[in-house]
């Protein structure tokens, strides 16, 4: 009897070990890769994306771009009612990508009350409501990269300015209680390497770390 008891709950064991596994390279994560206006967050994006993992490009570009192409003014110049829209549309893209496995984000919500922050405003509780239900994985932040800040059509901001955003948006998601993961400068290529391979080592220790507490409960049952 104890011998069967044992093979039991060996079979047990690996039939749970097989299923975290599972579980764990399967379920929908949402990576965010972030930080202040040229960091290089797009460039990494359209590489993860080359490599065939899904991503959420950027809604605030789009916005800026569909406004300017119009003729429009630069829409952060009524910074409340362009981030109303960018939530919608955050929202919006997010839910479409609800059952890819693993999905990396050009920005996500939290980024949002930085730029309230920016600015002076009151965050809108429906910005705090999305941010407590958005659910991030892991949240990757990128550090500035030596070569020379550039300003364009969409990125208006000086150089102090996206300095002092970079420490907002960092403040916006440990406020959610996010441990936030430093990108160092490097190329586009070394710092997509350096992204797979966290989340892969990360995701190795959620699984060890499991296993281990279920070695351990199954050892106190067979005592």
């Amino acid at each position: 009897m104890k011998l069967f008891s044992h093979h039991l709950c060996r079979c047990l064991f690996i039939c749970i070990g097989l299923f975290l596994s599972f579980t764990i390279n399967v379920t929908a994560h949402k990576i965010v890769i972030t930080g202040g206006p040229g960091v290089g967050k797009t460039s990494l994006i359209e590489d993860l994306e080359k490599r065939g993992y899904p991503v959420i490009h950027e809604a605030a570009t789009s916005l800026i771009q569909e406004e300017l192409a119009k003729g429009n003014a630069h829409p952060t110049s009524n910074r409340d009612v362009f981030q109303q829209k960018l939530l919608a549309k955050q929202i919006e893209m997010e839910q479409e990508h609800q059952e890819a496995s693993l999905t990396f984000l050009d920005r996500g919500m939290m980024d949002g009350i930085a730029y309230y922050n920016l600015d002076g405003l009151v965050v809108p509780q429906a910005l705090f409501d999305a941010s407590r239900k958005s659910n991030y994985y892991l949240i990757f932040v990128l550090d500035f990269l030596p070569n020379p800040y550039e300003i364009n059509s969409v990125r208006k901001e000086p150089l102090e300015i996206a300095q002092k955003i970079h420490e907002l948006i960092k403040k916006a998601y440990q406020s959610f209680g996010y441990t936030l993961i430093a990108v160092p400068p490097a190329s586009i290529e070394d710092r997509a390497t350096f992204v797979l391979n966290y989340i892969q080592e990360y995701q190795q220790s959620l699984q060890q770390e499991k296993t281990t507490s279920i070695t351990a409960s199954l050892s106190q049952k067979n005592k």
